[in-house]
Formats: C-alpha cells, sequence, structure tokens
C-alpha cells in the first residue's frame, strides 16, 4: 500500500513538473516572438563585405524565386574580388564553422538577439565553432566555394531569427510562413 501510494506521488510530480514546463515553454516562446517583432528590421549593422556597398548586391534577390534546390534566395550575394575581407556585422557567438556541398567554406553566428547570421561561399574562414567574435574582426575571405563554384566570388549573407516575425508574412509570396523567420539584410545594413 504504501509503494503504491509513493509511485502515485511521484506521478503526480512527474505530471505537475511536465505541465510546468510546458507552460513556462509557451511563455518564453510568447515573450521571443513579441521581442522578435518589436525589434524587427533595423538598420543597425555593418555590411559583411568591406568596400562593399549598396551596388555591391542585387537588392530584389531577397526572397528571389525560383532558386535552385532551396526554391527560395534567404539572403543577398554580395559580390567583391576574391579575397574580399568578410567581417563580422555584429557581436556574437560563432556556433558552427566548417564546410557543407551548397554553402562551401561557411560560417554562422548567433548574436544577444537570437539571430543566426549565415555567410556562405567564403574563399575560407579563419574562425571556429564556439568561439565569441566581435563587430567589425575579420571572419573570413570572399570566395565562391560550395555549390557557387562556377559564379563570381561573392559573399552570400543571410539573416535568420529564432522566432517568427510576424510581418513578414504575405499571402502574395512564395514560402511565406519561412519568410517569417527571415530578415531581409539590405534592411539591416547601417549605410543602407
Amino acid at each position: 500500500m504504501a509503494n503504491r501510494h509513493r509511485k502515485s506521488l511521484v506521478l503526480r510530480n512527474v505530471k505537475s513538473s511536465v505541465k510546468a514546463l510546458t507552460i513556462l515553454l509557451l511563455a518564453l516562446s510568447v515573450i521571443g516572438i513579441a521581442y522578435a517583432n518589436l525589434i524587427g528590421e533595423k538598420k543597425e549593422i555593418l555590411i559583411p563585405v568591406t568596400g562593399a556597398n549598396k551596388n555591391s548586391w542585387d537588392s530584389k534577390s531577397f526572397w528571389h524565386s525560383p532558386w535552385g534546390k532551396s526554391k527560395v534566395h534567404k539572403g543577398i550575394d554580395i559580390f567583391a574580388t576574391r579575397k574580399s575581407l568578410v567581417i563580422s556585422p555584429i557581436n556574437g557567438l560563432i556556433i558552427s564553422a566548417g564546410y557543407s556541398e551548397n554553402g562551401g567554406n561557411y560560417v554562422y553566428v548567433l548574436d544577444a538577439k537570437l539571430r543566426t547570421y549565415y555567410f556562405a561561399h567564403l574563399n575560407r574562414q579563419e574562425k571556429s565553432s564556439f568561439s565569441f567574435i566581435k563587430k567589425g574582426q575579420r571572419i573570413g575571405l570572399v570566395g565562391n566555394s560550395g555549390n557557387a563554384i562556377s559564379s563570381p566570388p561573392h559573399l552570400h549573407f543571410s539573416i535568420f531569427s529564432l522566432f517568427p516575425i510576424i510581418k513578414n508574412y504575405s499571402r502574395k509570396e512564395k514560402f511565406t510562413w519561412m519568410k517569417m523567420f527571415y530578415l531581409d539584410p539590405v534592411k539591416s545594413f547601417k549605410t543602407t
């Protein structure tokens, strides 16, 4: 009898803990979504290629479709001479740096606003995973690695939000549910 009572208490404690954890996760999600939507796209980040300006990219390429295997272009391509310097536009944590078939030499940086910055097709990356980087520090050099091997040297640059940005939803565009998680880099650059 005491054993059954003990099991019943443990089961109630587990159910109570699961309920509390669920409520906490829901609250954090609501706070995260509200935060992501309040900060939106502000002109606050550096252009990540030294010497680049608004003539270095096609501002209409963000969310352009069709775009190969990925179906839609989730960032912009900043064209520059091979081995131009790529810098971090923000302070953050490098969560991954390496090589992939599509992105070639790449780096992902997470900032304090829970946004991930993706730098792809680098000639080489100069940072390693799980290291901190400051705004303006070197990340690597412009190239055309990965699936951009037949393209002119450029940096593919995209910004991903961990929480959806509701105002980015539009019934008129393709893959619009996904677009809620991406920011247009051009709208975030300080000098544009």
